[in-house]
Parts: C-alpha cells; structure tokens; sequence
C-alpha cells in the first residue's frame, strides 16, 4: 500500500531534523508526485534546496508555490532569499518587496532579510578604507626625503640627492 501524503510529510519533517536535507528533499519530491498542486510542498522542497546551495532548483519550487498560491508572503521571501545566496540582490528586493506588499506588519522579516546584505556592505566598505589607509602611508613613506635635493629637482646627475 502506498504511503499517504500525512506520512510522507512526517518522513520529510524527521530528516529534517536529523540534518539530512537531502533525504528530506527526496521525501518532498515523493510527496510533490502524489499532490502536485499543493504550494507547500513545493516551498518546503525549496527551504532543502536552498540549504543544499542548489539554488536553481529552490528558484524552481519557489516560482512553482508563487504560481500555486501568488499572495503567500512567505513564498516571495523564501525566493528572495535564494536570490540573496546566489548573490542576485536586484530580484531579492524584487521578491522582498513584493512579500513587504502582501504582508505589511512584516517588516521586521523584511529588515532581517536585508540586514545581511548591509552588514556584507558595511564589511566592504571598512575594508576599503582601510586598504586606502594603508596605501596612502605607503606613498608617504616613499615620498618622503631628507634633505633638500631631489625634492627640489636638484641632483648631481649621477641620481644622488644634493644636501644643501
């Protein structure tokens, strides 16, 4: 007799938490072939893919819930956050506003969700200045002279500074 969808489901939810996501997706992949219109399910495959840095196939089932059931907040979050990982910060904005839309009283989700980014940016920036720091001490350092000579144009033409 086949399993059910309710006993799939819980198969999914042990591997879970038992850390393996890949057993969790194959449960979620049997799960998608018995129901294939429930959006859920498709998310929740998405959630492993993404934790499995699979993110085509995240982006797949995130767009496939989204197409299920459009005005699921947690849908367009979920794929923003795949879009996150791979970098992609134009179409997570796109996604977290989209979420942001459906689910105003969500903001804080919403200033996690790019709170990343910020902090990733923040780390640039610093590292940045710093690397700029340290190039402008060198510069100084090598045009720094003693004396008055080759400051001034003025050498003995063999290249050596005249003191003055």
């Amino acid at each position: 007799m086949a399993e059910s969808v309710i006993d799939i489901l819980r198969d999914a939810i042990a591997c879970y938490k038992e850390g393996d996501i890949a057993g969790a997706i194959t449960e979620y992949t049997e799960a998608i072939q018995l129901e294939p219109d429930d959006a859920y399910l498709y998310a929740n495959r998405g959630i492993g893919y993404l934790g499995m840095e699979q993110y085509e196939n995240a982006i797949t089932d995130y767009t496939e819930a989204i197409r299920l059931m459009p005005d699921k907040a947690e849908w367009h979050r979920g794929r923003g956050n795949v879009y996150r990982a791979k970098g992609e910060y134009d179409n997570a904005m796109t996604d977290y506003t989209e979420a942001l839309r459906l689910a105003p009283d969500d903001a804080e989700s919403f200033r996690l969700a790019i709170g990343k980014k910020i902090k990733e940016l923040k780390g640039k920036i610093v590292a940045a200045a710093e690397a700029e720091k340290t190039e402008k001490k060198k510069d100084d350092r090598s045009n720094h002279h003693h004396g008055f000579g080759a400051p001034f144009g003025m050498t003995n033409g063999i290249g050596y500074n005249l003191h003055l």
